[in-house]
């Protein structure tokens, strides 16, 4: 897992670099606040914020989120929205991963998704039919063709990295999340 988490940070960073050196003379951004934050990954994840694990988190991390909006608060706060964002992610994938059988209609996203499986062992269409969901929870739209390129070498990357049994596709489906919901597209407004 470690592998993933370095490839998710580095992936951040560089698309942060590109915010970062965009023309100043522009569109004004905005990134969401920490008062937005708990509430956004609640309503895209459908994860309550009351989980002790989260809430928990919210209340050492409060003051390492953005406070005025503003997008230079952003490179400051990276590391503790990749890390709540990974909470929300992996409540959601283990939620879903509960749901077997007839209640998997309860998920809420990776209905074709066989928890049993490994990771290597999962259609590369349905899981693109999972980031398609997570893209539309996080970023309010669908990937572009150049981003599922990203996703595809990055479910490759990550497949090499993880065990191919439950847990692994546990593992696989957290990170694939995460990358959505670290994502600039999830924060900059």
């Amino acid at each position: 897992m470690r592998h993933i988490g370095l490839i998710t940070v580095i992936w951040m960073m560089g698309a942060y670099g590109m915010i970062a050196q965009a023309d100043p003379i522009g569109p004004r951004l905005a990134v969401r606040n920490f008062l937005e934050i708990p509430a956004f990954l609640s309503r895209a994840t459908g994860v309550s914020s009351g989980d002790a694990e989260i809430k928990s988190f919210l209340q050492l991390a409060q003051g390492g989120f953005p406070q005025k909006r503003e997008v230079n608060e952003f490179g400051a706060s990276l590391s503790s929205l990749i890390a709540l964002s990974g909470l929300y992610c992996k409540r959601m994938v283990e939620k879903d991963a509960s749901f077997t059988g007839p209640s998997f209609m309860r998920r809420r996203t990776h209905k074709d998704i066989d928890f049993g499986k490994g990771p290597s062992l999962h259609s590369e269409a349905s899981v693109l039919s999972v980031i398609e969901d997570e893209t539309g929870f996080f970023w309010g739209r669908s990937p572009s063709s150049q981003e599922l390129d990203q996703f595809r070498d990055y479910m490759a990357e990550a497949k090499k990295h993880l065990p191919n049994d439950r847990d692994g596709s546990i593992r696989f489906f957290t990170s694939l999340c995460l990358a959505a919901a670290a994502s600039l597209d999830s924060w900059v407004y």
